[in-house]
């Protein structure tokens, strides 16, 4: 009786061990030197309905590459990062459809990561800039999923705030709190994975600010009512290797938008219902997925004319602050003759940026102007182009 009762002990301790509750601890690993590659893919619609007005609808689709260099680490094990950016983005309005190419790797996002993910802008201002040119309505200082500090099992939960700053309006940040889930673990290729359900929403009643989008012009006012956005990613981080390795995601929201303005003497308001509607999967990009991406922008005509090479050139010169060699590479990118309607465009306007660092206004008014009357003439419009437009008449008003 004895020897089956310490038999019976055996065979419970191993049910018990055999059955144990897995946990793991969730960390990014990264090295000096190591290149993070990504790809992210991003549909939906954007709908603006204003009274007496057929409602508009935007639909948008982008393709995004964004390299992460690990520059350095210290001994806390916290990362000196860059991140730049290459993204096509292609958008249907009114049955027109346009594309466009932005490329801003001569642009890098500086940032430290913690070893769980949290990040610290160190250029804030130039990466507002960047998102905004890419036509995004807002950007969170959280570019990393949040890991927990303690080790997680299936059904742990924590949670962590993110700001969310306005690109269009000038007003204050909003904070939402996202509620973090372990719901599995899951093989994913050749990686161990950890599945991370993140959940955050948030609800404003009012905010006021100014209008920072070009076209409405600067003195225009902007009151939000009923602000309300709603966030669901789902991550794969890869624990063992210490990275994620695909994300999904889907945001909703919609606002009310009161715009006031006094032109010419008169006084304007009307306002816009804006309901919206993303989706998007980032995903570990191979080499050779980037590769062939770049064979397709090639045969597109990026990356391989002069006129390109010194019009990056010269932008990358003008952003470290050397103005004469970027007037000098903005002029080479001229003599190329370039035939790409907004790329003329743009190289004219930053030229007259470098001119106006070195305090030549009147130079600058000269590429301004040149912007405006060759818009005039160019019968095929798109986006880049009216960029390019809106900022010189921004900068001559």
């Amino acid at each position: 009786m004895r020897k089956f009762l310490i038999l019976v002990s055996f065979l419970s301790l191993s049910l018990v061990f055999g059955c144990a509750v897995k946990r793991v601890k969730l960390e990014y690993k990264v090295k000096k030197g190591d290149i993070l590659r990504y790809k992210q893919v991003t549909t939906g619609k954007v709908e603006f309905k204003m009274a007496n007005r057929k409602p508009e609808t935007v639909s948008i689709k982008k393709e995004m590459y964004q390299t992460i260099k690990i520059e350095d680490i210290d001994n806390k094990g916290v990362a000196q990062a860059n991140l730049t950016i290459e993204e096509m983005m292609e958008e249907e309005k009114n049955g027109e459809i346009t594309s466009q190419f932005f490329d801003f790797r001569y642009k890098p996002i500086l940032m430290e990561i913690s070893k769980h993910g949290k990040t610290e802008i160190k250029n804030w201002a130039e990466c507002k800039a960047i998102f905004a040119e890419l036509g995004l309505p807002s950007i969170t200082d959280q570019f990393f999923p949040l890991l927990p500090e303690k080790k997680v099992k299936v059904g742990d939960s924590w949670t962590n705030d993110v700001q969310i700053t306005s690109l269009f309006f000038d007003t204050l940040p909003l904070t939402i709190q996202f509620k973090n889930s372990l719901i599995d673990f899951e093989k994913l290729g050749n990686y161990d994975c950890a599945k991370i359900l993140s959940v955050g929403s948030i609800e404003v009643p009012m905010q006021k600010g100014k209008v920072l989008f070009l076209k409405f012009g600067k003195n225009t006012e902007v009151t939000i009512k009923d602000f309300k956005t709603k966030r669901e990613l789902t991550t794969y981080f890869a624990y063992k290797e210490g990275k994620p390795i695909r994300i999904e995601g889907k945001i909703t929201g919609g606002e009310k938008r009161i715009y006031k303005r006094v032109r010419e003497e008169r006084k304007q308001s009307w306002e816009v219902d804006v309901e919206k509607e993303v989706s998007f999967v980032l995903t570990e990009a191979t080499a050779k997925t980037y590769k062939d991406w770049k064979e397709k922008l090639a045969k597109e005509g990026f990356y391989t004319t002069e006129a390109w090479r010194y019009y990056k050139e010269g932008e990358n010169l003008y952003f470290k602050g050397k103005y004469d060699q970027a007037i000098t590479s903005f002029k080479k990118a001229l003599e190329q003759k370039p035939e790409t309607p907004w790329l003329i465009a743009w190289i004219h306007v930053e030229l007259a940026w470098a001119y106006e660092k070195k305090g030549l206004q009147d130079k600058a008014n000269e590429e301004y102007n040149y912007v405006l009357k060759f818009g005039g003439t160019v019968k095929e419009k798109n986006q880049a182009l009216q960029s390019a437009i809106h900022r010189a008449q921004s900068k001559l008003r």
